[in-house]
């Protein structure tokens, strides 16, 4: 369970790590203790501003029933153009009797 970072702060209680907004609270290797989360969470502190917000819940995976569903949706990214054996043909320097 994490929450979201509202204002930039270093938390005292975690070795002076710094949280950026934006970033999720509290880092790897870092417990949340609920009265610290609820008192971050309050503006009535003497910065007179919450650092952070609401609890953020995981993200839900889902299967599609239908693969191609998947890739009728998905967006295309047009691949790098590669050189055909007709246009390095085309392409080509002149050779031969120099004329």
């Amino acid at each position: 369970m994490g929450y979201k970072v509202l204002n930039d702060f270093i938390e005292k209680e975690h070795n002076n790590t710094l949280y950026k907004e934006g970033e999720e609270y509290p880092k790897q290797g870092f417990e949340a203790d609920p009265d610290r989360v609820a008192y971050l969470q309050k503006k009535r502190n003497k910065y007179k501003i919450a650092f952070l917000g609401e609890e953020v819940k995981p993200a839900e995976t889902t299967v599609a029933e239908d693969p191609k569903q998947d890739v009728q949706t998905a967006q295309t990214v047009d691949a790098p153009k590669t050189e055909t054996a007709d246009t390095a043909a085309k392409t080509a320097a002149p050779t031969g009797d120099g004329k």
